[in-house]
């Protein structure tokens, strides 16, 4: 156990860093697709969590000290980068921490496991297949091929010590988005590096067009961390060179509107999960519409097509807010602004021969579902609703509780979707797997006691 604690350790402080500049940074390969940046002491830091106590406490549950640390040969004040890349038809992922001391560094990965380096121009290295590693005076560098070709993976890391761009160097700087902002994570994806075969496949089922990969291609998708106010947040944008995708983009945009202030009080502080955004019914269907005129003209997706179809036409009913708690299979609901909804679920679910096997019950202000787990769903004004828990089906006018803490509410004003998890139930499954060793359960407070939510946003 102490070994492992150990490596957590080790691995910690290749993440626990400050944004600081070195040359290690240009280890990360310019024609990356895939850049992240991973900055633990920039999340501690905004959470107000102090970073060497917090690192102590680490060293003491491995049975280690601060000088164990500064033996590594690593700095623990350097983030470290997360790359992938093509390469040919194979695709490359990899890691890049800095390097303080080489013969420190060599020795961390060498005197308990007998591995035996090999000498390169300038660098040492391990190649085991399809990972490998290397060590010089700047950097060291991971890295794991889809490959199964041993000289591809030597290649590809010999390539990437050296320096040496292979490929183009990609246009959008995944690096410079990654690494230039104050985000405790960053991570920027460029749709390219999808392998041709996945989108020669929804070409070949009709769910593409030429056009449409073109479009696909030219995204870049960001998600990038920040910490505040008790809630660690992860913040969704994605942008597009290709003027179908900015298009598309900017409808997808329209489909959704900003949170209203209704959806402050739809949850309550025990709230395990909940996502709550506002939705443009009609836009979404026309979006959806778009994609189906593709899929409805191939055999083999037209009734999944269909199918898609029903839905939409219930979706676009929805004018306005959709929220969803979630505590247990036993209690959880589903709330959404539109009229008519619950006809029309009746009917989709009748058309799809789903009501014989589903039970279909008139409860008198809606309809109940005896499958393994009974649902509840009908209308309380104009909120189309599904729950499980029988009392707020009785009573819909508890369907959703009192005003969220001010931390989440503060978040949603300015966003038009917002999922979140309750971190207060952490503790007890981290200590499923963690055992009760009060050290570990005492590091896991530290965070949680900060953290009181984790969530995914976009706006």
């Amino acid at each position: 156990m102490k070994k492992l604690l150990f490596l957590s350790a080790i691995i910690v402080a290749f993440v626990f860093s400050s944004c600081s500049s070195g040359g290690y940074k240009s280890y990360v390969p310019a024609d990356s697709k895939l850049v992240a940046k991973i900055d633990l002491k920039g999340l501690l830091t905004q959470i107000g969590v102090d970073q060497e106590k917090f690192m102590n406490d680490l060293l003491k549950m491995a049975g280690k000290d601060a000088k164990d640390l500064q033996n590594l040969g690593i700095d623990p004040t350097a983030p470290i980068y997360i790359f992938g890349k093509n390469k040919g038809n194979d695709l490359v992922f990899g890691a890049v921490a800095k390097v303080t001391n080489r013969e420190m560094a060599e020795q961390t990965f060498t005197k308990e496991s007998n591995i035996q380096l090999q000498k390169g121009d300038g660098y040492s290295f391990l190649d085991a297949g399809e990972s490998s590693f290397a060590i010089n005076d700047d950097a060291l560098v991971i890295t794991f091929n889809s490959s199964s070709d041993k000289n591809a993976t030597k290649s590809n890391l010999m390539s990437i010590m050296k320096q040496e761009t292979e490929g183009e160097a990609n246009p959008n700087n995944l690096f410079a988005q990654a690494d230039g902002n104050n985000s405790f994570a960053s991570l920027y994806l460029d749709m390219s590096i999808i392998p041709d075969q996945l989108f020669n496949q929804a070409k070949a089922q009709g769910a593409l067009t030429d056009e449409d990969i073109k479009a696909y291609r030219s995204m870049v998708m960001g998600l990038n961390g920040s910490a505040s106010d008790g809630v660690c947040d992860f913040l969704y944008s994605v942008s597009a060179s290709d003027p179908k995708a900015q298009e598309t983009i900017a409808k997808a945009k329209k489909a959704y509107g900003f949170i209203s202030d209704k959806v402050m009080n739809s949850f309550t502080a025990d709230d395990m999960f909940g996502l709550a955004m506002n939705v443009n019914g009609k836009q979404l269907m026309n979006l959806i519409k778009e994609s189906l005129s593709k899929m409805s003209s191939n055999p083999q997706m037209g009734q999944v097509a269909g199918i898609i179809n029903q839905v939409s036409a219930i979706l676009s009913k929805i004018e306005g807010n959709i929220v969803c708690s979630f505590n247990s299979p036993e209690d959880f609901t589903v709330k959404a602004e539109g009229k008519n909804i619950t006809n029309d679920i009746v009917n989709f679910m009748n058309t799809n021969q789903m009501s014989g096997m589903m039970q279909l019950k008139n409860t008198g202000n809606g309809y109940s579902i005896n499958a393994q787990m009974p649902l509840y769903f009908g209308y309380e004004g104009n909120n189309f609703y599904v729950t499980s828990n029988q009392g707020k089906a009785a009573q819909p006018s508890q369907l959703m509780g009192t005003p969220a803490p001010e931390a989440l509410t503060k978040l949603m004003k300015d966003r038009k979707m917002v999922i979140f998890a309750n971190t207060s139930q952490l503790p007890m499954y981290a200590a499923m797997f963690a055992g009760e060793d009060p050290g570990q359960q005492s590091l896991i407070k530290t965070i949680t006691d900060k953290i009181k939510y984790v969530t995914f946003s976009y706006k």
